[in-house]
């Protein structure tokens, strides 16, 4: 066995279990966010939102053990919108924006259909080929539609509340930029390998999608601990946060393996290498321009 197969054997391990980490960690928190206050609208939403990312790593958990079934991916793909329409409403939620009752029944009635519409082949015709990290299939004439609807709700989602970042205090801003730099990365994260490459016919490591989930949990806690996000003061939280600390590293690192070995083996080493340094170069840039703001 080649070095490259090695190091897609260990980071579908990695991405497999970080994916059933991602799930209970989205959970847990929903869980105890809810519990903390019910009768808050953010609370609920976001109790909400974390059990749908909760069943989205279900399903895709379920879609690696029953490899080579299209029914399974189809569902993936249905709990995948839900997500999308998820981070419509926790984005208002979070920016308190009060949305017009025929616009919310638009959105009800739009995700209901794209959810249906992934359960049939005009989304999803056939699956080719599985394994832990990725998938080949066969579009339907639908698919289309259902990337620009679920990049539509998740531009959406993030442009409202950027909108009215700039009403808040400075505690709640800093609460507000944890809290959405985390749905943010999670759902660009999500987009990339679940929607964009596939639409571009690379899928091969797709699932490395649900993990990013462990970012809004990681980036949630964070802002609970340090700013009382929801209103929640807890000590177990930092216990619950370096765990999730750990799991993430985990998730990126294996990526970051798989990534550099794929791009070896197909590109050869100076263009990895240089793509590399320069992906180093932006998130440098990126995390430095982020603390100064946040600091």
């Amino acid at each position: 066995m080649d070095t490259t197969h090695i190091f897609a054997s260990f980071a579908s391990t990695i991405v497999f279990i970080a994916i059933i980490i991602a799930g209970l960690s989205n959970l847990g928190l929903g869980i105890y966010v809810y519990k903390n206050n019910p009768r808050k609208k953010l609370n609920r939403t976001f109790a909400v939102f974390a059990f749908i990312n909760f069943l989205f790593c279900l399903i895709n958990t379920i879609n690696n053990l029953a490899s080579e079934h299209t029914f399974w991916l189809r569902i993936c793909y249905a709990v995948g919108t839900l997500v999308a329409s998820g981070c419509f409403f926790l984005g208002i939620a979070v920016a308190n924006i009060q949305v017009k009752k025929w616009i919310r029944i638009i959105i009800y009635l739009a995700t209901g259909i794209m959810t249906l519409a992934c359960l049939t082949p005009y989304v999803i015709k056939e699956l080719s080929a599985y394994d832990v990290l990725g998938w080949q299939a066969e579009f339907g004439p639908l698919f289309i539609v259902w990337v620009i609807f679920t990049v539509f709700i998740f531009c959406l989602s993030v442009y409202l509340p950027l909108r009215e970042i700039r009403y808040l205090n400075e505690r709640n801003r800093k609460q507000f930029t944890y809290f959405v730099s985390g749905y943010f990365i999670f759902g660009t994260w999500s987009l990339l390998f679940g929607v964009i490459f596939p639409l571009f016919g690379f899928s091969s490591i797709s699932n490395i999608d649900s993990p990013s989930t462990l970012f809004v949990t990681v980036f949630t806690s964070y802002a609970i601990i340090k700013y009382q996000l929801m209103d929640i003061k807890s000590l177990f939280f930092k216990a619950f946060v370096y765990s999730l600390i750990i799991a993430a590293i985990c998730v990126i690192l294996a990526v970051i393996v798989f990534l550099e070995s794929w791009l070896y083996y197909n590109l050869g080493s100076s263009a990895t290498y240089f793509i590399f340094l320069c992906v180093s170069i932006i998130i440098f840039l990126v995390g430095r321009s982020f603390y100064k703001k946040t600091k």
